[in-house]
Formats: structure tokens, sequence, C-alpha cells
């Protein structure tokens, strides 16, 4: 069986692709190969010091790269709201969605609205901002919704009460 890297990416002049948590690890990880393949890259992050850094180390790795970003704070749905707002005001499409940002390892937290922090994070945000970003996915020829995990969702369970 071949071996898959990221040499198999194809060129990806004319795609628009947004990266959540793309400040760090897996996130910053895949944008910097989206910028190599000429994508326009969205990145998030929680607030504009992390997303103004992440710009300018993109920016270094590719100078010409076409990359912008927006705040987004996945636990708080009113910032879902107004980070899906910005890009459909400043994107007709988008052809790739990258659900990359997580929490793991808190304490008990709770967002403003009662629900469990990584549960809000890693589920109801990325829902939320992929349900509100569908006209654009949907104006994409062949859009795609990546929603990154890890072997640690095994072993978790849903107590919902």
């Amino acid at each position: 069986m071949a071996q898959w890297t990221p040499h198999n990416i194809c060129e990806l002049t004319g795609k628009t692709v947004l990266v959540t948590g793309a400040n760090s690890g897996i996130g910053f990880a895949t944008a910097a190969q989206f910028v190599a393949r000429s994508a326009r890259v969205v990145v998030s992050c929680r607030d504009e010091e992390k997303a103004r850094e992440t710009l300018k180390r993109l920016r270094h790795t590719v100078p010409a790269a076409d990359v912008s970003a927006i705040t987004l704070d996945l636990s708080d749905l009113d910032s879902v709201a107004r980070a899906a707002e910005q890009f459909l005001s400043t994107h007709e499409r988008l052809d790739c969605l990258v659900n990359n940002a997580g929490v793991m390892g808190l304490p008990l937290l709770r967002n403003a609205r009662g629900h469990e922090m990584v549960f809000a994070v890693s589920h109801l945000g990325h829902f939320a901002l992929t349900a509100q970003l569908l006209p654009a996915l949907r104006a994409a020829e062949r859009a795609r919704v990546v929603t990154v995990s890890s072997l640690a969702a095994r072993k978790g369970q849903l107590l919902l009460d």
C-alpha cells in the first residue's frame, strides 16, 4: 500500500479553506499545507493576538500566501454566529471547512449557556459553525467538511444528565 504524505495534496489555487484552531498543533500544520498549495486560507483563533501571530507565521512560510483571520470562540455560540456572518460577508463560497479546534483535560467547566466546556467547543460550536456556513459550502462545487478528532474520543462517554 502506498504511503500518503502531504506531497499528495493537489494544487488548490482558487479554493477557499477555513481552519478552526489554526494557531497551533494540527490546525497550524493543516493551514500551512493548504497555504503551500496556494489555497485561500482563513484561520480562526480565539483572540486577535493569536490570529495576528498565526498570519505572520504562515506568511513567513509562504510570503505570497492569501491568508486572513477571523476571531472565533467555539464555546460561545454568539461568537460562532458573528464569525460565520463575517465569513459569509467576505466569501461567496467555502470549498473546505476543517473543524479542528478543541479542548481536553479540563476540570468541569461550563460556558455562559451552561454547556460543559469540552462538549461546547468540540461539538456544539463546530456543529453551529458548519450549519451557519452551509450557504457558502453549498455554493462550492465539491465542498468538504473535515472534523478532526483523536483516539481519545473512543474512550469518551456522553452523559446527558
